[in-house]
C-alpha cells in the first residue's frame, strides 16, 4: 500500500474551509454549564489502532480542544497548549465520551485546567490536565486565521459518526522507519494537511498522536504477538511545527510488563526544530 494510498480523505470543516484534525477524528464541542468546557468524542475506528487498542492521543485530542476552548473564555490574551498529561487506566468501548475541563488557576501568563473524562452514564474513566500559555508577544505562527466566531459552527448537541468510515489510526499517521542509533528507534511522519489546526501549524493533537503511535510502534516490535496498551501520556509542547516532515525519536525503558517511552519530536523541515516532548506509559497485555 502505498503513501497516498494511505493518506485519509479530507473531510471538510462545516463552513467548507478546508478539513482539521478535530473534524476528521469526530471531536466536537458541547455547550455545558459556564464554566465548564465540554469535549465530545465519538470513539470508533479512527480512535483505534489496526489491532483494535485505543489512541490515548485522539482522547488527548478532545481533552486539548475542551481546555483551550475554556481557558480562552477566562484569559484576555490568545491561549496556546503548553503541556498535556492524561491517563486512562482502563479500556474504553466504541461509544460518545466527554472531556469536562474546568479552570483551577487563571494567571496573567498561564492558564491551568483540571480535565474529567466520562462516558455517556457519566463514570469517570479518565483523568487529566492542561496547561494553556498566553501568546504575549507579535509572532506570527499562531495567528488565527479565522475571528472567534469560527467555533460557533463546532458546537453541536450530540458528537457525530465521523469515526465510522476512517482508517486505523495507525494508516492514518503513515510512520515510516527512519533508522535506530545510541539507544533511540526513529521514525518520519509526513506533515498530511489534515494535521494542522487553524492556524496552518502541526495540531497539538497531532504531535500527541505521533509520540504515542511511535512508542507504541517500538514497544510493540520489541515483544511481536503481544497486545500493547497506552494508559498514560504526557506532553511538553514546545514549539509550532511549521513545515514537515516531523521525527521522532523514542527511547524505550522496559520494566516487565510495563514500558515507558520518552519521545522527542522535532521538525526536519525547519532546521530539526524540536517541537514536543512526551513520555508515554505502555502496559503488555496477553
Amino acid at each position: 500500500m502505498t503513501e497516498r494510498e494511505r493518506e485519509p480523505e479530507p473531510e471538510p470543516e462545516p463552513d467548507g474551509r478546508g478539513p482539521h484534525l478535530r473534524a476528521y477524528l469526530g471531536v466536537r464541542l458541547e455547550r455545558s454549564s459556564s464554566d465548564v468546557g465540554r469535549g465530545a468524542l465519538l470513539i470508533s475506528q479512527r480512535c483505534r489502532t489496526r489491532a483494535g487498542n485505543l489512541s490515548l492521543g485522539a482522547v488527548a485530542t478532545m481533552t486539548d480542544v475542551a481546555a483551550l476552548r475554556r481557558a480562552n473564555e477566562v484569559h484576555p490574551s490568545p491561549l496556546v497548549t503548553s503541556h498535556l498529561s492524561l491517563r486512562i487506566p482502563g479500556p474504553l468501548d466504541d461509544g460518545l465520551f466527554y472531556a469536562d475541563s474546568t479552570v483551577v488557576r487563571a494567571g496573567r501568563a498561564r492558564v491551568i485546567s483540571a480535565v474529567r473524562v466520562t462516558d455517556e452514564r457519566d463514570r469517570v474513566v479518565g483523568l487529566g490536565s492542561v496547561s494553556s500559555d498566553a501568546l504575549m508577544g507579535q509572532g506570527t505562527s499562531h495567528q488565527r486565521a479565522r475571528g472567534p466566531e469560527e467555533d460557533d459552527d463546532f458546537y453541536v448537541g450530540r458528537a457525530g459518526s465521523a469515526s465510522d468510515n476512517g482508517v486505523p489510526i495507525d494508516d492514518f499517521l503513515a510512520l515510516e522507519p527512519g533508522g535506530e542509533g545510541e539507544g533511540r528507534v526513529l521514525f518520519r511522519m509526513p506533515f498530511h494537511e489534515i494535521l494542522r489546526n487553524v492556524n496552518g501549524v502541526l495540531h497539538g493533537g497531532a504531535a500527541t498522536l505521533l509520540i504515542e503511535q511511535a512508542a507504541r510502534q517500538v514497544a510493540t516490535a520489541a515483544d511481536p504477538g503481544t497486545e500493547t496498551v497506552v494508559d498514560a501520556i504526557e506532553v511538553h509542547f514546545l514549539a509550532p511545527g511549521l513545515t514537515g516532515p516531523f521525527l521522532a525519536s523514542v527511547r524505550p525503558l522496559s520494566g516487565g510488563s510495563s514500558i515507558v517511552a520518552e519521545v522527542e519530536a522535532s521538525d526536519l523541515g525547519n532546521g530539526g526544530r524540536p517541537v514536543a516532548l512526551g513520555l508515554v506509559s505502555l502496559r503488555r497485555g496477553a
